[in-house]
């Protein structure tokens, strides 16, 4: 936490201008990229993402006006969020959602982020924090998913949970903004004091959790 992470992310993604040094995506400088072509080519997801008192209907189609009701359908299938409890005489899509997701919960608000990505086609994808609400199970099955349906795009997943490790091609660590080391999940649980520690913690609470202690 505060290592920089986000602060990356938001760079990626145009929220934030840097101040020096550039930012090259296929040794081009984002900031010369218009607004369209940004939009077209990064997809960034938050744990703040918006989402507004009305329809879900209405918040899926925000990342892309123009998809009909079976998009929408699929888009909510391949997030783990088909399964959204609804009166059984009401249509999916025109369940009503309080403000700022008030009646969904945590990992339903993450899931109906990662609905919107589905519906777009981005180059970059970044993922900050976004499964971390998610159960180990909703958590594999949509990462797969996102693999499955990008398979070209370039994934920047920004996670402290060792259960997205084995989906990565390379895993950076940073600390107070710099990168202090970088490699894949082998090499790095065998050498990476940082690592070890989540492995650790995770290893702790499992335990925990089997035995009832708290």
């Amino acid at each position: 936490s505060g290592s920089g992470k986000s602060t990356i992310a938001k760079l990626l993604a145009g929220d934030l201008k840097s101040e020096t040094g550039e930012v090259l995506l296929d040794e081009i400088n984002i900031n010369n990229l218009s607004q369209s072509q940004r939009a077209n080519t990064f997809f960034h997801l938050s744990q703040n993402d918006y989402i507004f008192m009305d329809t879900l209907r209405f918040n899926l189609r925000i990342a892309c006006p123009e998809a009909t009701d079976e998009q929408l359908k699929t888009a909510l299938k391949l997030a783990r969020l088909d399964d959204l409890a609804v009166d059984n005489s009401q249509e999916l899509l025109d369940m009503n959602i309080g403000d700022d997701g008030m009646t969904l919960s945590g990992g339903q608000r993450q899931r109906l982020s990662l609905a919107r990505l589905f519906l777009r086609n981005p180059c970059v994808i970044i993922l900050d924090e976004i499964t971390s609400a998610l159960d180990v199970i909703n958590e594999r099955v949509v990462i797969k998913n996102i693999k499955l349906c990008y398979p070209e795009a370039m994934i920047l997943n920004i996670s402290h949970r060792s259960s997205t490790f084995n989906f990565s091609d390379e895993i950076i660590v940073m600390e107070n903004g710099r990168i202090i080391d970088r490699g894949d999940f082998t090499s790095l649980k065998n050498r990476n004091a940082y690592i070890q520690s989540i492995l650790r913690q995770e290893a702790l609470k499992e335990a925990q959790e089997v035995t009832g202690v708290e």
